[in-house]
This record gives C-alpha cells, sequence and structure tokens, in this order.
C-alpha cells in the first residue's frame, strides 16, 4: 500500500516545521500502522494547489487555505477538525511594533512598512491590514517573509515597522506565548500589540477526499481518537467542525485570491 501523504504549511518557519514533519510523522505512522511521508508546501498557494490536485490524504491546514479551497472545491476536506489552544477554537490577529519604536496607536502607523507571512495569511496579515483599513490607516512598503519567526525576526531587527500573529486572545499573557513560540523569551519582551482583529476559526487539520470515505472514517477514529498528535502539531485537543465555518472566511481574503481558480 502507498504511504500516506501529509502536508503542513510553511508559516511555522523552516526549523520548527521541519521538527514539526518528523513528529507528526512518527506519530501518525505509531496510530496507523501504515508508512507516513510528511512535505512542507512550499507557500500558502501551493498547499492550496496540492489539496486541490488530490496531492495529499491528510493536511494542517491555515484557515485562509481551508477556506479558499472549500470554496473553490465543496467537499475536498472529508474530514476537519479545529486545533484547540488555550482552551479556544478561535484565534486573532495581534497588530504588532516593536517595543521601543515610539509607536502607540494604529493612526500612528500611517505610512509605516509592513512584514506579513502570506499574501493569504490571516493572522500573519490579512487580518491586520483590514484592521488598520477600518482605522483609515495606508501602508507604505508590504513585504512577506513566508513565516511567523522570519516575519517577526525582521520587525525586531527594524527592517519593518509592524507585523502579526496569531493570539488567542487579546489577553496579554496569550500574546506573550504566542510570541515566545515564535522568537523566543527576549524577543517576546521587544515586541508589543497596538491593536487586535476580530475572531476567526483556527487552523485545522483535514483529511482529504485523495483518501476514499470508508479508509477516512477508520482513519479518522485513530488520528482523532487519541493524543497523539497533539504534541507535533502543537494543539490541546481537536475540535469537529464543517466547511461552512471555514468557507465564509473568504470573503475576508484579498480580492484578486477570492476571485482566483486555483489548482
Amino acid at each position: 500500500m502507498a504511504a500516506l501523504r501529509c502536508l503542513l504549511p510553511p508559516s511555522a518557519g523552516d526549523i520548527r516545521a521541519a521538527a514539526r514533519g518528523e513528529m507528526l510523522a512518527l506519530a501518525l505512522e505509531r496510530v496507523l500502522d501504515e508508512k507516513v511521508e510528511v512535505r512542507v508546501a512550499r507557500d500558502y498557494l501551493g498547499l492550496i494547489d496540492a489539496l486541490l490536485d488530490s496531492r495529499a490524504e491528510m493536511a494542517w491546514v491555515p484557515a485562509a487555505v481551508l477556506s479558499r479551497v472549500e470554496t473553490v472545491r465543496p467537499g475536498t476536506a472529508r474530514a476537519i477538525y479545529k486545533m484547540r489552544r488555550a482552551n479556544r477554537s478561535t484565534y486573532r490577529s495581534a497588530v504588532l511594533v516593536h517595543a521601543r519604536s515610539g509607536r502607540w496607536t494604529t493612526g500612528d502607523l500611517e505610512g509605516a512598512n509592513a512584514g506579513w507571512v502570506d499574501p493569504l495569511s490571516l493572522s500573519g496579515g490579512i487580518l491586520a491590514k483590514r484592521l488598520l483599513g477600518e482605522h483609515g490607516v495606508t501602508l507604505g512598503e508590504e513585504r512577506y517573509y513566508g513565516s511567523h519567526p522570519a516575519a517577526l525576526e525582521a520587525l525586531l531587527n527594524r527592517e519593518v515597522d509592524v507585523a502579526a500573529v496569531s493570539t488567542s486572545s487579546a489577553v496579554d499573557v496569550d500574546l506573550h506565548t504566542a510570541l515566545v513560540r515564535n522568537v523566543g523569551s527576549a524577543g517576546a519582551h521587544e515586541i508589543r500589540a497596538l491593536a487586535y482583529s476580530q475572531v476567526v476559526p483556527t487552523d485545522a487539520f483535514v483529511l482529504t477526499d485523495a483518501m476514499d470515505e470508508g479508509r477516512a472514517a477508520g482513519v479518522e477514529q485513530r488520528v482523532f481518537g487519541g493524543s497523539a498528535l497533539r504534541l507535533a502539531l502543537e494543539t490541546e485537543g481537536f475540535e469537529p467542525t464543517l466547511a461552512e465555518e471555514y468557507s465564509v472566511l473568504d470573503a475576508l481574503l484579498p480580492h484578486d485570491f477570492a476571485l482566483r481558480q486555483v489548482g
């Protein structure tokens, strides 16, 4: 039997993504008793393409990716399980500045240069940019760094003036946890939040239609019935949900991506 294929997003950064991939492959092989190949997508569009082309049976997908996939080809995901962190299955995007930037309100970001994760990252760009637009802020140059750690390092190095990261809530301790996860304790103390976005559903682990329905049912019971994947995916647990919870997010995506027929 051919190995099961599992895709990961690049947003965690090269080192963390590789480590997670190894942990995830071992965890999946242990519970499924079959070979699993884990691969990190080159970017969000690459992840979308692979899912639409049925090139993976399982995937860890950011909310915007799942939204785009289910809008273009409904039913691509046979089973969807949201990640639960800090006892929540939703998150906000925090608009971030350097702690010594002298910027204290969103208005202070007029003309600021931004460092985002990916054009299709809700937590690492889209939600923050939308919030700033609602506050009448026009940004200067916008750069994409491919991962949260890389974008936040750019902020720490003063290469950009504003960045964003996902956080379980607008509570300081949750933001600090998110920052430590991406740039360590020292870096976390050099960053502060100016504002927080609306709430959206977390990233999800999905089984796709590349797997037949009968096999998917058996895999679903074994994968989500225990705790094997929690450490690899940095989650407290999983919540089953329907594609519609993510499909509605497509309206938040940039206009050119929202109209594009990918795949």
